[in-house]
């Protein structure tokens, strides 16, 4: 039997298993940004239980401490960088792309520095317009994030 056909009865069985639990409880609570319409897009939680955001319409990255609901903004170096995708790595640092900046950064939120990294400028870069983050870490002895590129396109047919 194929992974795909097992997934229903996986399903089934986790519904079954919360409801045999007793009743979850769930509680939502909403933040407002700093910056009006900054657009917060892509959260990511850091090791610090921080949760981070990119601010795209403002060209700021966010942090939100959910313990205390206070919020810290990082505006970056470049104007309309278009900050998109990010993740936290072990120490703590962010990585982030820049969709309309072509780079891909680093921020230490401990020191407020940031730090560019950008593709050398060829034909069909695979960094031209950086979309999203993911961290290498099963198996990657670099420990660097691993970048997907929002230009890349399908083969013509």
């Amino acid at each position: 039997m194929s992974l795909r056909k097992l997934y229903p009865f996986i399903l089934a069985a986790a519904v079954a298993g919360l409801a045999m639990a007793g009743t979850v409880s769930v509680q939502i609570k909403e933040y407002e940004v700093p910056t009006p319409r900054s657009r917060p897009h892509d959260p990511a939680l850091a090791p610090d239980g921080s949760l981070w955001y990119t601010g795209q319409g403002a060209n700021k990255l966010g942090r939100l401490d959910p313990k205390t609901g206070e919020f810290k903004e990082f505006p970056l170096k470049t104007p309309n960088s278009g900050p998109h995708g990010l993740v936290a790595d072990k120490e703590g640092n962010i990585w982030f792309t820049a969709i309309s900046g072509g780079y891909i950064g680093k921020l230490d939120p401990k020191t407020g520095a940031i730090t560019e990294y950008h593709a050398p400028q060829q034909p069909r870069s695979t960094c031209t317009r950086p979309y999203s983050t993911t961290m290498g870490f099963c198996g990657s002895p670099t420990k660097r994030p691993t970048i997907s590129d929002a230009s890349i396109q399908a083969p013509a047919r």
